[in-house]
């Protein structure tokens, strides 16, 4: 059985979490990138910079982030994405249990659909 390096399989998935992003909005949705620009971790405390863009025509109302990790708190960023516009946003999670290596963030745009955000936390 042939085993890829973990820092190559890593490097594939950083590359196509935007794609992901854009594939898991709903039927028709405009496109949407999520990039995950920056991870600061503090004890079970993350701190998480993202830059998101609207690629479509019609704006985007950002209903929020989700994780079974705990609960995500919007810092900083505004919750509408206007048509082709890029919002730098900043969360904040307390990671409850254990800190993983990787987890996937949810940000979830009601009808529009949600799109998935591959965080590194260097765990």
């Amino acid at each position: 059985m042939r085993r890829i390096p973990l820092a190559l399989l890593t490097s594939l998935l950083l590359s196509l979490a935007p794609l992901w992003a854009m594939a898991h909005l709903g039927h028709g949705a405009p496109g949407l990138a999520l990039d995950l620009e920056r991870v600061d971790r503090k004890g079970n405390t993350l701190t998480i910079e993202l830059r998101l863009e609207n690629a479509g025509e019609e704006p985007l109302l950002l209903q929020g982030f989700s994780t079974d990790l705990g609960e995500v708190i919007i810092l900083s960023g505004d919750r509408v994405l206007d048509a082709r516009e890029v919002e730098k946003m900043t969360l904040s999670l307390v990671v409850k249990g254990e800190m993983p290596g990787i987890f996937t963030l949810i940000a979830d745009f009601g009808e529009a659909g949600a799109g998935p955000v591959l965080v590194f936390t260097g765990a």
